[in-house]
């Protein structure tokens, strides 16, 4: 929402299959997006930076690198 009130635009996937969760569109250039929850370590806040998949031959971990432009972050007390 903050995005949208500083007036830029935004897209969002019509599927879950993407690996970003919105375009920010800056006027200039569109930014894939990708907002995760962040959590509180007491002296710093962090969140995961790859997903988890679920396959038949068990759980794995995949980067976003080269996939994303920027994390948003989202802290809910």
């Amino acid at each position: 929402m903050k995005c949208l009130e500083a007036g830029y635009l935004i897209s969002k996937p019509l599927f879950d299959n993407a690996r970003y969760d919105f375009i920010l569109d800056t006027g200039n250039q569109l930014l894939k997006i990708q907002v995760k929850t962040s959590r509180d370590e007491g002296d710093k806040f962090s969140f995961e930076t790859a997903s988890s998949h679920i396959t038949r031959q068990g759980a794995t971990r995949r980067s976003y690198e080269n996939e994303i432009d920027f994390f948003c972050t989202w802290f809910n007390k």
